[in-house]
C-alpha cells in the first residue's frame, strides 16, 4: 500500500484501485477510465464503477419461457406475451417469466438488435426481419409474435429475452 501521507499519492489522487472483495488490488494508477454512466460517488473518498454489464439493469431486461404442451408446426405465429399460438386453435404455451416482453416495432430491429435473444430449447435461434423468409429460425412477425423455421416438439421451451422499452 502506497505511503498514505506521500505528497504524490495525494497529488495524483488514485492510491488503490480493488475489486470490492478486496483483491485483486492495483497501485500505482494514475487515471483510470471507464464507460460513460458506469461511475458513481458512494462517498468517503470512495469511487465505484458499475460493471454489471452493458448498463441495463434487471428492469431493463424482459424475459420469457414458453413451454409447449403438443408440437408446434414450424411457421406458426407465437404471442410471446400471451402464450397463443396456432391462432388459438391449440392451448396456449405455459409461461414462465414476465407478460410484457415486446420486440421492436419493425423486423429490421429485431434482425439487428444483438441484446434480443430467441432460445428453443437452450439453443440460441437466428433471427430474422420475416421480409425474406430463409434458413433464419426466427421470424418477427410483430412487436408480440414471432414464428420459427423449426417445429417445436411437445414440451420445448422457447425463451424471448429483449430490452424494454424496444424502439
Amino acid at each position: 500500500m502506497p505511503n498514505q501521507s506521500s505528497s504524490f499519492a495525494k497529488r495524483r489522487g488514485i492510491e488503490i484501485v480493488r475489486e470490492v472483495d478486496g483483491s485483486p488490488s492495483l497501485t500505482d494508477i494514475t487515471i483510470l477510465e471507464v464507460s460513460d454512466g458506469t461511475l458513481t460517488n458512494p462517498g468517503t473518498g470512495v469511487a465505484r464503477i458499475d460493471t454489471s454489464g452493458s448498463g441495463a439493469t434487471a428492469a431493463d431486461i424482459r424475459e420469457v419461457i414458453l413451454v409447449f404442451a403438443e408440437t408446434v408446426a414450424a411457421g406458426t405465429a407465437i404471442n410471446i406475451q400471451t402464450g397463443v399460438y396456432g391462432g388459438g386453435t391449440m392451448s396456449p404455451a405455459v409461461i414462465d417469466g414476465v407478460t410484457n416482453v415486446t420486440l421492436p416495432a419493425t423486423g429490421a430491429a429485431f434482425e439487428a438488435d444483438g441484446r434480443i435473444v430467441v432460445n428453443l430449447n437452450g439453443q440460441e435461434l437466428n433471427k430474422d426481419s420475416g421480409a425474406s423468409p430463409g434458413d433464419c429460425l426466427a421470424q418477427w412477425v410483430s412487436a408480440t409474435q414471432i414464428k420459427l423455421g423449426i417445429k417445436i416438439k411437445a414440451q420445448g421451451q422457447l425463451l424471448v429475452r429483449a430490452p424494454f422499452p424496444t424502439a
